[in-house]
């Protein structure tokens, strides 16, 4: 079973109770067939009226604008943009609790999950990019290996290279949380959007990856 393992140096990114969950037991299914379309509809019509929702306490020094910020004024602009029954389920779990989630598949995930500050050597090819990105020093990531999940910073991007595709079969839900958010309200958030999946994949279950917090530094890894 592989760890999730932070570094003392993300203190400084108000990153504190992350979680990670494992979801397995699905399959990819298009917007008509994820049994979403009243929670799209409620979560619209909720923003159509209050565009600015309630928001979790995500400020950091690399963030400028969270995923789920821009995410929402999207939907108050143009409605949500429709999927996939996953990733609809963990937009709608965003939205709802005013919080960045990360989505990625984890079929070729193998080693630990480490959450770091960059070097500036690092690189990522971001979603629907065929280059790829120098990531700036001094900005939060997470990394399996020596292979960029996402870049949380100036950039805000996910990798390419875990995307969740039409035969993506098994999934990382991430939400790195803040000083302000217990572990708990954490695993609530993967929760609902685990609930939500289950609407079109009944047999659908999440796992928790264990976390460990470093009090050293993390073996250095090789770009």
């Amino acid at each position: 079973m592989i760890n999730v393992r932070i570094s003392e140096s993300t203190k400084g990114a108000n990153v504190f109770n992350p979680v990670i969950c494992l979801v397995r037991k699905f399959q990819i299914l298009p917007p008509d067939q994820s049994a979403l379309d009243d929670d799209v509809s409620n979560i619209q019509a909720v923003i159509s009226q209050t565009p600015v929702l309630l928001t979790r306490d995500e400020k950091s020094t690399f963030w400028k604008k969270t995923a789920h910020i821009k995410l929402r004024e999207n939907v108050y602009k143009n409605g949500l943009r429709r999927h996939n029954n996953l990733v609809d389920a963990a937009n709608i779990a965003s939205l709802e609790y005013g919080t960045s989630i990360g989505l990625h598949d984890a079929s070729s995930v193998v080693e630990d999950i480490i959450i770091e500050i960059s070097s500036g050597k690092e690189t990522i090819r971001p979603l629907y990019m065929d280059q790829f990105k120098q990531v700036a020093p001094y900005q939060l990531i997470y990394r399996t290996g020596n292979r960029l999940l996402a870049w949380v910073g100036e950039l805000d991007v996910d990798s390419a290279d875990f995307q969740v595709r039409d035969s993506t079969n098994s999934a990382m839900i991430v939400v790195l949380g803040s000083r302000s958010n217990a572990e708990s309200d954490n695993r609530q958030i993967c929760f609902r959007t685990l609930t939500l999946l289950r609407r079109s994949c009944p047999k659908a279950y999440g796992q928790i990856i264990p976390t460990i917090r470093e009090t050293g530094p993390i073996s250095p890894h090789i770009i």
